[in-house]
Order: structure tokens, then C-alpha cells, then sequence
């Protein structure tokens, strides 16, 4: 059986009774389909925004602010409100650790009931002071640290 608009889409009635295939179970299937077209192309709307978005505002960034290697992990994926890095406009902690002339850590935790921890490892390159390794944790016993992007 075909699905009306969508004549690619090959529809298995074989597990249901024929008698209990209403026109209105077809409107639904056919609806169903056309709320998924709806959201693929916003989603490719936001694909294309996003490669802009990294192309002219955050690549100008990143290569100022970023060591080679942290710039080679690529772009965070993730778009939300409120932003990745909003909690340094909240209540939050900081914890700076020198641990040499050329390299520092600055960890940052926030949150209410259940904690959230961002780790920014800065390294002295040849011009400036740069990120070089962004992690995170989840949680007050966990210790362990997962690489992130920027």
C-alpha cells in the first residue's frame, strides 16, 4: 500500500485487519509524515545556520582563543537556551589551579540539586595564554573528566 503524497514510502498493512484501516487511520499516517518533512527541513535549516554560524562567528573566535589542538576537536553541536557557557552569568564556582609557569586550569561548578563541572586547561603558547582542553563531569562523586568542544 502507498501513502498518498508519499508514493517512496511502501506502507505493511500485513499485521493489521483490513477492516480496521479507517480513512481517518490514513489522514493520521499521512499527517504524521508531513509533520516529519516539517521538521527535517527546519533541522537542515539549523544544519546550514549552524555552518555559517561556525564559518564567520565562532572560527574567528576559536583560532584567537584556542591551541591547535583544542581548535582540531571541532565545534560543539549542541544549540540550546540557555547557552553552553551561561553559568558564568549565574551564581556559580570557580577554582584556579597554576600548576606551572605555562600552564593553568580553571574549573568552573554550577547548579542547584545536581552539579555540573567545566574544566578549561590553559596553556603559555608562543603569543598568548590559550585554551587548550575543555572537559566536563556531572555530579559531586565523579571524578572523572570527559574531553568536550568548544
Amino acid at each position: 500500500m502507498k501513502i498518498n503524497h508519499f508514493p517512496n514510502i511502501s506502507l505493511d498493512i500485513s499485521e493489521t485487519k483490513e477492516k480496521d484501516l479507517t480513512e481517518k487511520n490514513e489522514e493520521i499516517i499521512e499527517e504524521l509524515c508531513q509533520i516529519l518533512v516539517e521538521h527535517s527541513k527546519i533541522e537542515s535549516d539549523i544544519f546550514l545556520k549552524h555552518q555559517e554560524i561556525n564559518t564567520y562567528k565562532l572560527t574567528p573566535l576559536a583560532q584567537k582563543h584556542l591551541t591547535d589542538n583544542c581548535y582540531k576537536r571541532g565545534f560543539s553541536a549542541s544549540f540550546g537556551s540557555p547557552g553552553t557557557y551561561d553559568f558564568v552569568l549565574e551564581p556559580c564556582r570557580a577554582k584556579f589551579i597554576m600548576k606551572s609557569k605555562a600552564k593553568m586550569f580553571l574549573e568552573f561548578s554550577y547548579g542547584n540539586d545536581f552539579w555540573y563541572h567545566k574544566q578549561f586547561i590553559i596553556k603559555l603558547t608562543e603569543s598568548d595564554w590559550k585554551i587548550d582542553k575543555i572537559s566536563y563531569r556531572y555530579g559531586s562523586n565523579d571524578d572523572s573528566w570527559h574531553v568536550s568542544r568548544f
